[in-house]
């Protein structure tokens, strides 16, 4: 079995560096980056895996694992209650004992996360809200614990996934349903992988069932309640109310909120005068006591968090399990920024 004083010739290095790298300690022990790759590298070439007792002693547990998730410091960490919520509910359902930690990571970032790839500090791993090069970057850099990805489709790792693509197409039907003709856009500034494919898919179903996109009353900001409102209100100054497109696409929540706030200190109706859908992000109850309330897609995120849980209790009892991909269904929700449908009005 290859040990830390192997890697550590390998690398060129000294046995406590190689400690520090892989128990993510290297940037607050001002390791270079270079030496930092050469370590990353010695333990991929000579495929590292310290003993369980090792690993144990590192994560300070006893017998119970310690499940990592990986989530992004960006807007979607203000939903991260709700993830730890589906976690808890697993925790209860599947009879498993585990403890979790919180290793948030920067977008775009994730191959300088040292300690994911080293399998030294605990025992599973969630990987959430990953770009495109993160991605890419993990599939090449094997993760040694089992591992499942979190609305993300992987070919090396299981996976549990929302139907984006659905949630895109379900909302361009109920705007069609309601007999709208021209649609504006507040998207998420930011590129995000899974909100990415929404809005792309809401588009082609929309201009497929013979919707047009306003391409003038398109904006994109970062995803807050504020941004909505500067939106709303820009879009005020540059429309009266027979400029306005029928209904408005929102990428989240948080900025249709902000949207119908401008709206209505702007004398525009919602749903009346213009129509509003978004997708969901923040917890349901929050969105009844809007008014008007929001016509909009909720992400099943605690169903999400669940499903990983149970993914991972099959792993760890079964280590050569065959990859998982679940794909979990989302939920449409009714409310008042948008009119009946045409066949009940």
């Amino acid at each position: 079995m290859v040990t830390i004083r192997e890697v550590a010739q390998l690398a060129g290095v000294s046995v406590s560096t190689v400690s520090i790298v892989i128990n993510g300690q290297a940037a607050k022990r001002k390791i270079s980056e270079k030496t930092q790759e050469k370590v990353r590298q010695a333990i991929s070439e000579l495929d590292f895996q310290p003993s369980r007792s090792a690993r144990m002693m590192r994560s300070s547990t006893n017998e119970n694992p310690l499940i990592a998730i990986y989530w992004a410091l960006d807007t979607r960490f203000g939903y991260i209650d709700q993830m730890m919520t589906g976690l808890q509910r697993g925790l209860i359902e599947t009879g498993l004992n585990a403890n979790f930690l919180i290793c948030p990571y920067t977008p775009g970032q994730l191959g300088k996360e040292t300690m994911l790839f080293s399998n030294y500090s605990f025992q599973a791993v969630i990987v959430a809200n990953t770009l495109e090069n993160d991605l890419e970057f993990i599939e090449d850099h094997r993760i040694k614990v089992p591992c499942v990805l979190f609305n993300r489709n992987s070919q090396t790792y299981h996976s549990v996934t929302i139907d984006n693509n659905g949630i895109g197409s379900c909302l361009a039907q109920t705007l069609k349903n309601r007999d709208v003709k021209t649609i504006g856009i507040l998207g998420q500034q930011d590129f995000m992988t899974g909100m990415n494919a929404r809005s792309r898919s809401f588009i082609q179903t929309a201009e497929s069932l013979g919707m047009q996109i306003n391409r003038d009353m398109v904006f994109n900001f970062r995803s807050s309640i504020t941004n909505g409102y500067q939106a709303g209100e820009q879009l005020c100054a540059m429309a009266d109310k027979n400029g306005m497109p029928d209904a408005f696409y929102c990428d989240t929540d948080d900025l249709a909120q902000g949207l119908i706030y401008a709206f209505q200190k702007n004398q525009v109706r919602v749903p009346e005068d213009i129509q509003v859908v978004a997708v969901g992000f923040r917890r349901l109850e929050s969105n009844l006591y809007l008014n008007p309330s929001i016509t909009l897609v909720q992400l099943p995120v605690e169903e999400v968090a669940l499903e990983c849980l149970f993914v991972l209790r099959e792993a760890l009892q079964q280590p050569n399990l065959t990859r998982i991909n679940r794909i979990i269904h989302f939920h449409p929700i009714q409310g008042e920024s948008t009119q009946l449908p045409v066949s009940e009005a």
